[in-house]
């Protein structure tokens, strides 16, 4: 519970800033505030934004690379709230032998 917890106050704290990477807005969220002063290198326009919400695909994509950004390895958080966020904390599905493929 104290992990759901952790989890809960850093999207609160970080809602803004994990927009911002998830939809590659170019204005809203970049480091963390309403409105950037300059538009974001990595920002898409309005309707790649939408297509990438209607196919999902682009969406998951960002949400990788922003799990990647916060790796250990490249340091944009600490290995400590890394763990927090990304760990695996339920249980592993067993995989009953049946097959799912002919």
């Amino acid at each position: 519970m104290h992990n759901l917890a952790f989890k809960a106050q850093y999207l609160m704290n970080n809602w803004k800033l994990i927009i911002h990477l998830l939809f590659r807005t170019k204005y809203f969220g970049v480091n963390n505030e309403w409105h950037s002063s300059f538009p974001s290198i990595f920002g898409w326009p309005w309707q790649k934004i939408i297509w990438g919400i209607l196919t999902i695909r682009p969406i998951y994509t960002n949400y990788q690379m922003m799990k990647f950004r916060a790796s250990p390895g490249v340091g944009f958080v600490s290995k400590n709230t890394y763990n927090k966020l990304f760990s695996k904390d339920r249980k592993k599905w067993k995989h009953s032998g049946r097959r799912l493929y002919r």
